[in-house]
């Protein structure tokens, strides 16, 4: 397999999973909730954040690279 096709094949799975982690990632529910429940959404909201952002750079450098070759 070339190193294109190794990109190409990065890049459908690096969709995939942006595709998943954005649709699990709802709007806050608006319920009144205690803080631990809270705290504990809020970490959880910005490690999927954080993830996502890596990925979605991932992907942009290699539409990149590929653009290139």
């Amino acid at each position: 397999m070339s190193t294109d096709d190794e990109k190409r094949a990065r890049l459908r799975d690096l969709e995939s999973t942006l595709a998943g982690l954005e649709g699990e990632l709802g709007p806050p529910t608006g319920e009144p909730r205690d803080f631990g429940d809270a705290a504990e959404d809020l970490q959880e909201r910005q490690e999927r954040a954080a993830l996502l952002e890596s990925l979605r750079g991932e992907r942009d450098r290699l539409l990149t690279e590929l653009s290139e070759s």
